[in-house]
């Protein structure tokens, strides 16, 4: 209110109007009068409708203004409010005051940087952050709250509420040469729902002469050397030492040839061929026997027994025993 400069004096007389315009009358200009309809003091400044309101309410004095401290209101009333921070100038020579606060008094920050420009809006993005009120007081709500949404790194033990989403990218160790370990807790596994697969061909080992897996669990044709597989139906056995490598009986080669066989009962480990016997009475699904044919037959006589045989030439044939196979 400006009257006169706010150069003034007022005199006060008392006179009762039964008129019901004490919210709508601009009177003369420092007229001063009571509204009873809503029991406040006005005075005239010669253009405001209604005047300049003095007081509000109560009849017995102001009611004061209720603070608030981040949406809880303080245990008093106030009548004066202290506005405290460099940035903050309150002007005004009449009963309007105006409180101004400086943009440049709030500095924004990202992880401690200051941003280039000062800010008069603050924008919250995000779908876990909310923003409501309808009067002049806004909550700014981040959900999760505590600091949950802050750096992982300041969470010494941070949890997931859901799956992670990696948008695409990798899941990396900020230290150089640094191991990632994956720790389920007790006896639980380490679950691959997909293919196991190195970054780079022909470049990254499974285990290390330090660090061995146990136990190799594979299906039947899974392994690929090169191009070349090893194959089982998982009833043979493999064995390998310094001493040599034990194959299953009945060992074949790729074109389903037996191979060599020494002979159970020769000292000098003769190789042999093992034939199953049959015979005319048990017919030909269980065999009576098994015979070892020498593997250099196509050298030796067939049969000699105890008889005497020349040669052409001449010569005594001595050899006597019994190569065709052996019992």
């Amino acid at each position: 209110m400006a009257i006169n400069g706010g150069q003034f004096t007022q005199d006060f007389r008392t006179q009762l109007r039964k008129y019901s315009d004490g919210t709508t009358r601009i009177g003369e200009e420092g007229r001063l009068w009571y509204n009873n309809s809503d029991q406040t003091l006005r005075v005239s400044d010669g253009e405001t409708e209604g005047g300049i309101v003095l007081n509000s309410g109560g009849g017995g004095g102001s009611s004061g203004v209720t603070v608030q401290e981040e949406g809880s209101s303080l245990s008093t009333k106030g009548t004066t409010l202290n506005f405290v921070g460099t940035g903050i100038t309150a002007t005004g020579t009449g009963a309007t005051k105006t409180i101004t606060v400086d943009a440049s008094a709030i500095t924004v920050q990202d992880e401690g940087s200051a941003l280039s420009t000062a800010a008069t809006v603050l924008n919250f993005v995000g779908s876990g952050v909310t923003a409501s009120g309808t009067g002049a007081t806004k909550t700014i709500t981040i959900s999760g709250g505590g600091g949950s949404g802050g750096d992982v790194a300041d969470d010494t033990s941070p949890q997931l509420g859901g799956d992670l989403d990696i948008a695409g990218f990798n899941i990396t160790s900020a230290v150089s040469n640094q191991n990632i370990n994956i720790v389920p807790n007790g006896t639980g596994k380490l679950v691959l729902d997909g293919d196991f697969l190195p970054a780079a061909n022909i470049t990254y080992n499974l285990g290390s002469s330090s660090f061995r897996w146990k136990d190799l669990f594979l299906s039947g044709n899974t392994i690929d050397l090169a191009g070349s597989t090893i194959s089982s139906d998982g009833t043979g056995t493999i064995n390998i030492s310094g001493t040599g490598v034990t194959l299953p009986s009945n060992s074949k080669t790729e074109d389903e040839r037996p191979l060599a066989t020494l002979s159970a009962n020769n000292s000098t480990n003769q190789v042999v061929v093992v034939t199953p016997f049959f015979t005319n009475a048990g017919g030909l699904v269980t065999k009576n026997a098994e015979f070892e044919f020498n593997a250099t037959v196509d050298d030796q006589p067939v049969f000699t027994g105890t008889a005497t045989f020349t040669l052409a030439n001449g010569d005594s044939f001595s050899e006597s025993s019994i190569v065709l196979f052996q019992l």
